[in-house]
């Protein structure tokens, strides 16, 4: 029996890693295709290429390993490499394009409105906390737009996909990282002042899409618990 189970652990780890390979590479052909039509050249180097392909892996593993679904799976991949592109795209571009929000959005519906007529072998989908989760994500960086701060319209978009794909909660807990990892990021590039950085265009796309996979792998009992540790 545990033979059997640790067989079972090491094919579903070989998926993931082809699956993480698969999705790096595919994801290298988009960004050429997405940057080629905007009249944009490709930047991202072979050690950004490395890194992404072994987190790609690492994600992969994680999802084929602990997901049971194969529909959920496939969900989750759409998703890394819709994050991986948005990522490298606004990184280097500061661009998000529009056809990597319609990929989500598309993969969400696919994969949610079997759900709502009782098919079982699709993940649970709650259409009201979806919609909410839209709007909020909208109306939650429209704000620092109308306050003059530099929010651009791709980060807006991208919020709200986000909160439709995550839901209202998930939106929230992802909210959160993406904070989060702002700190850092201005904290290791040296401004201790926050009220300066906020004027400044820093791309947001690559925070939103790391901690928008953070919030789908996760268990949501754990990112509750995070949430009570933040609080407190």
């Amino acid at each position: 029996m545990r033979c059997y189970i640790m067989e079972t652990v090491a094919i579903k780890m070989l998926i993931g890693m082809i699956s993480g390979i698969g999705c790096s590479l595919i994801s290298i052909f988009f960004e050429k295709v997405l940057l080629e039509k905007r009249g944009r050249v490709f930047k991202t180097s072979k050690k950004e290429k490395n890194i992404i392909t072994i987190l790609a892996i690492v994600v992969s593993c994680f999802t084929v390993v602990n997901v049971n679904r194969i529909s959920e799976i496939i969900y989750i991949l759409l998703m890394l490499l819709a994050c991986i592109l948005i990522y490298v795209t606004d990184l280097h571009h500061r661009i998000i394009p529009n056809e990597i929000l319609l990929l989500m959005l598309v993969a969400k519906l696919i994969i949610g409105i079997p759900a709502l007529f009782g098919v079982t072998w699709v993940p649970e989908f709650n259409i009201i906390s979806s919609l909410i989760g839209f709007v909020a994500g909208f109306v939650v960086f429209m704000i620092p737009a109308f306050m003059g701060k530099s929010v651009g319209a791709g980060d807006i978009k991208l919020a709200a996909v986000m909160g439709f794909c995550l839901g209202i909660n998930g939106l929230l807990y992802a909210i959160v990282l993406m904070g989060i990892g702002v700190l850092i990021y201005e904290f290791i590039k040296g401004r201790t002042s926050l009220k300066n950085a906020m004027y400044e265009m820093i791309p947001m796309g690559p925070f939103m899409a790391v901690a928008m996979m953070v919030v789908m792998l996760i268990n949501e009992s754990v990112m509750i618990d995070f949430w009570k540790f933040i609080m407190n």
